[in-house]
């Protein structure tokens, strides 16, 4: 799987989610870079950009995502590496979000490609670990499922107070 169909991926399981979550669509779609997509809030009429990325718990569970690994055998759960992988995540896009063109409220959304810690319950043991840097995003939230794994859901991480009004954040 190429880098830009791995970013589509996410990105589709993103927008469901994010419909879900904030009861409208994502419409005018295109995928770009710095941010990796632009989309706008059919309800509110904004323009966002937005960057994705994927966190799993070490190398051989991404290559099993991207289709890279072909065995998959016995993965066994590592929520600190899966919290490493996270928070490096945060910590890199902060950084590159810097640079970005501002088209309107910036969202990054983290995908967590785990097998083990991908569900709502999960993010229990999850979340309280994470450590948010500074950063320019309206909305970080990290795309998961619901209890039964079959639903994207977002687990926010941090929301801008009125991001989704007025003027950009």
């Amino acid at each position: 799987m190429s880098k830009d169909e791995a970013e589509k991926a996410i990105f589709r399981r993103f927008v469901e989610a994010y419909e879900r979550h904030y009861s409208t669509e994502l419409t005018d779609i295109i995928h770009r870079d710095a941010p990796d997509f632009s989309a706008v809030d059919s309800i509110k009429g904004k323009t966002l950009g937005i960057e994705v990325t994927g966190a799993y718990q070490d190398e051989r569970e991404a290559e099993i995502n991207y289709w890279l690994e072909g065995e998959w055998g016995r993965v066994v759960g590592d929520a600190a590496g899966l919290i490493a992988n996270i928070n490096r995540a945060l910590i890199d896009k902060g950084e590159k979000a810097k640079s970005y063109e501002m088209i309107g409220p910036l969202l990054l959304a983290i995908y967590i490609g785990s097998f083990n810690f991908h569900h709502e319950n999960d993010m229990r043991i999850i979340v309280p670990s994470l450590r948010m840097p500074s950063n320019h995003f309206s909305l970080i939230g990290l795309v998961i499922t619901d209890e039964r794994g079959e639903l994207p859901r977002i687990q926010v991480l941090q929301e801008v107070s009125g991001w989704r009004e007025g003027g950009s954040a």
